[in-house]
């Protein structure tokens, strides 16, 4: 039987930047005239013929990606559309989101024009683009077209020369000519002249570039959905992307049917890989919501997602992956978290590349999860965060509302030993324990101050949950905890960790103690109980990413290597 782990990709991130620094290459000595492929004095560069779309491009604003439905760094809005170009007769128009060159997914403006220079003249193209938030697919044949020749002057001192501007449009041959100029009238003595006359100018006109940019954006922008972020489900299957220097890799494609995806740094070791792990019966697409995602994944926030690789997973019977609902009902193979922590390795490893974890973590099951991830691959991670969760056997409170669950659904005639055609009414007894445990008794008083109220809040809230749960899946989330118990082996655990827990947990009561006791067991770890307040929820307080990220935060300084 085949088992499928489903993962929510909530960013793909290049920190190209932050890859360890191989030991760079000597220079050859210069000749005559200078470095070896560089012009002499009075030399103008040679213009080459480059393979040319005719497109400037820069990246989606986030806030548009959002709307949009696409993931944060993917996708490139055309900026300029250069007339008579070969996408100016094929129809791409300014304002345009191009989300795919062929099958490679376009992240940056360097990336294609580099993909440019892989084809030859009159080669056709697709290019998939979003306009006015609907897809569409572009034939284009690609043209050559004669452009200065980069290269660097490096001659010594202090007068060093780079000359890398945007060769797409009209401005950065503008600023190539107005450069060779300049040379040809000043000569070499005069390169520190040169590069400052030249680069005033092309900043300049950035500058004012750059405003017009802005301001068609600010038309663009009509609100940011209050914050709220949104999931992308990517194909892999049907994209494909490789960006490399000496300093490490990013690849994402499809080798011999699998999806594999590498964020490397130069020792192969990948770097910016986040896997967060959801609780019983949830999925990965509940932290896609403002108090979590929003705390967390914006720009400058402890995981921001234009630097790391979030992946988070639906658990085996959870969410999209495989679950007795599919089909196979009580036929479905009982599994437990060490089958579930099995599959999310595998989907990490084989599905998707990543052969390091920056940092594990999860909520609730999830986070029972985490203690066993530390334990069963103890190397595989630089921190790991385990929040409302203890690390030991189930027992006392937590141990009675499972079994109070569980008993409920399997006495029941109506579940028919999980065969029924209609949902049980002991679904309906699961959902109300799920009510009373998940909260704090302030919280639950507050908003059902009255009999009537309390029954109002209750009803809605199984009326919900009725919709989307089934007996079945309910019944095997519930037992796969019957064999948990990270206790024995906690010393195992290597990697900086630290667990939080909140005050007002009612399935795990600090006032017993277990948190810190076993906590302190492991050689890099450190607990939390933070505090009752109006802002805890009580087991829920684990999505409250506001109440812990500044912990969050600390724990990636201080696993930093």
């Amino acid at each position: 039987m085949n088992i499928k782990t489903i993962a929510t990709i909530a960013a793909i991130a290049l920190p190209i930047a932050g890859f360890a620094q191989t030991p760079p290459v000597p220079p050859p000595p210069p000749g005559p005239h200078g470095p070896p492929g560089v012009p002499g004095r009075h030399q103008k560069s040679p213009k080459v013929p480059m393979t040319f779309l005719g497109v400037e491009t820069s990246h989606v604003p986030d806030v548009v990606s959002e709307q949009l439905g696409l993931a944060k760094g993917l996708g490139l809005v055309v900026e300029y559309v250069v007339p008579n170009s070969p996408a100016a007769s094929a129809g791409i128009q300014q304002n345009d989101i191009l989300k795919t060159l062929n099958d490679q997914i376009l992240i940056e403006p360097s990336q294609l024009r580099k993909l440019l220079q892989t084809f030859s003249e009159g080669t056709e193209v697709t290019l998939t683009i979003l306009r006015k938030g609907q897809e569409q697919k572009i034939t284009v044949k690609l043209a050559k077209k004669e452009m200065p020749q980069r290269h660097s002057l490096m001659p010594g001192g202090n007068h060093d020369l780079h000359w890398d501007f945007d060769e797409t449009g009209d401005l950065g041959e503008q600023m190539q000519e107005l450069k060779e100029q300049l040379k040809e009238q000043l000569g070499d003595a005069q390169r520190g002249i040169i590069r400052g006359a030249v680069m005033k100018a092309h900043d300049a006109a950035k500058r004012a570039r750059d405003d017009a940019r802005r301001a068609a954006r600010e038309i663009r922008i009509l609100s940011n959905d209050n914050g709220a972020l949104k999931g992308t489900k990517i194909d892999l299957g049907k994209a494909q992307i490789v960006f490399c220097d000496g300093k490490g890799e990013m690849k994402l494609e499809n080798v011999n049917g699998k999806k594999m995806l590498t964020a490397k740094d130069a020792q192969g070791k990948t770097t910016n890989a986040i896997l967060i792990m959801h609780g019983t019966t949830g999925s990965g697409a509940q932290f896609i919501r403002p108090e979590f995602a929003g705390e967390l994944f914006g720009s400058g926030q402890p995981l921001d997602a234009t630097k790391f690789f979030i992946v988070l997973p639906d658990g085996i019977g959870h969410g999209q992956s495989s679950k007795p609902s599919d089909g196979l009902h009580a036929k479905f193979p009982r599994y437990n978290y060490g089958d579930m922590i099995e599959a999310q390795y595998r989907l990490l490893t084989d599905g998707l590349g990543v052969n390091h974890a920056r940092l594990v973590m999860g909520t609730s099951m999830g986070g029972m999860h985490t203690w066993l991830w530390g334990e069963m691959h103890p190397d595989f991670m630089d921190a790991l965060m385990p929040l409302a969760s203890l690390p030991r056997q189930v027992s006392g409170r937590n141990r009675a509302w499972r079994r109070l669950v569980a008993d409920a659904i399997r006495n029941d005639p109506a579940w028919d030993g999980g065969d029924y055609k209609t949902q049980p009414p002991s679904l309906r007894t699961a959902a109300e324990m799920l009510w009373f445990m998940s909260s704090n008794p302030v919280l639950r008083q507050k908003e059902a101050t009255t009999l009537a109220k309390t029954d109002e809040a209750l009803d809605k809230f199984v009326a919900d949950y009725l919709k989307t749960s089934d007996g079945n899946d309910v019944l095997y989330a519930i037992e796969a905890s019957r064999d948990y118990d990270p206790g024995p082996s906690l010393e195992k655990i290597q990697a900086p960790l630290l667990a939080i827990n909140s005050a007002d947990d009612l399935i795990n009561p600090p006032e017993l103690g277990i948190l810190e006791r076993e906590t302190k067991r492991i050689p890099h770890g450190r607990a939390l109980v933070v505090p009752l307040s109006d802002k805890t929820r009580g087991h829920g307080s684990h999505t409250i990413a506001a109440l812990w990220k500044d912990e969050l935060a600390k724990l990636l300084r201080e696993s930093e290597y």
